[in-house]
């Protein structure tokens, strides 16, 4: 995928509406990790469209009522070309004299959280036996594919208090609590996780997510530790970890 294509296809619009699925969002994902002028364009689309659910829409009598969102990304990508082509030529002359150290603050985060992708999930054929814990961690994950996270990890929590050594019940209820804004709640789960070492199945993609979770805090050096130790497993989670980590 290219910039072209990008553009004429509209790419960056349907996939922050969620239209684009399956191969076309992996492709389009591996390009703009890569392309400064498309990840550029698509975070300030995020920024504006985060700024008009805020505030609400806006009513004009002589105009309909989507040229106010479609005028506020306008202006949002307006002013990250600015930007760019301004990092591009440089301080002017007069002002190379004081601009000799980076900012003491940081920019924010270099992750959104509508960028965090839930992990995929399918139910499987229980056999009963045991000591219900399998059924219960089923039962709970009901509402996970329809983007309940609240509801989930509300049941999860309950199944964590019945069955304390579920694994699968503390992982995917920390991925809940990440993506619905409780990212304290969330690191704490992932780091349960990840202590159990070999004895989960989770371990790598804990630390990928984990690692996304210090990005939302903005604790980039613990980010990136984290992503390096996925890499270094050379597992499922390498490559995005790898991607990911480019672009801090």
């Amino acid at each position: 995928m290219n910039c072209g294509q990008v553009q004429n296809g509209d790419i960056g619009e349907r996939y922050l509406s969620a239209k684009l699925t399956g191969a076309g969002r992996k492709e389009f994902e591996s390009h703009y990790f890569e392309c400064d002028e498309c990840f550029a364009q698509l975070e300030a689309a995020r920024a504006a469209g985060q700024v008009l659910r805020k505030t609400g829409p806006v009513a004009l009598r002589t105009r309909p009522g989507w040229v106010w969102p479609a005028l506020a990304i306008a202006a949002a990508l307006v002013m990250a070309v600015a930007v760019r082509q301004a990092r591009r030529q440089g301080p002017p002359p007069q002002d190379a004299a004081w601009k000799t150290t980076p900012a003491a603050t940081s920019s924010g985060p270099p992750l959104l959280l509508a960028e965090i992708q839930a992990p995929p999930y399918s139910p499987v054929v229980l056999r009963g036996g045991g000591d219900g814990a399998a059924q219960a961690f089923q039962d709970a994950m009901a509402g996970y594919s329809r983007s309940d996270w609240g509801g989930t990890n509300a049941a999860l929590g309950h199944v964590i208090e019945k069955f304390p050594h579920s694994a699968e019940a503390w992982y995917f209820r920390a991925i809940c609590q990440l993506l619905s804004g409780d990212t304290a709640g969330g690191l704490e789960g992932l780091s349960r996780t990840i202590e159990r070492g070999s004895a989960t199945p989770f371990e790598e993609e804990a630390r990928y997510y984990r690692a996304q979770a210090y990005l939302l805090e903005d604790r980039r050096a613990e980010a990136r530790a984290e992503l390096d130790r996925v890499i270094a497993m050379h597992g499922d989670y390498a490559a995005k970890a790898q991607a990911l980590e480019k672009r801090f």
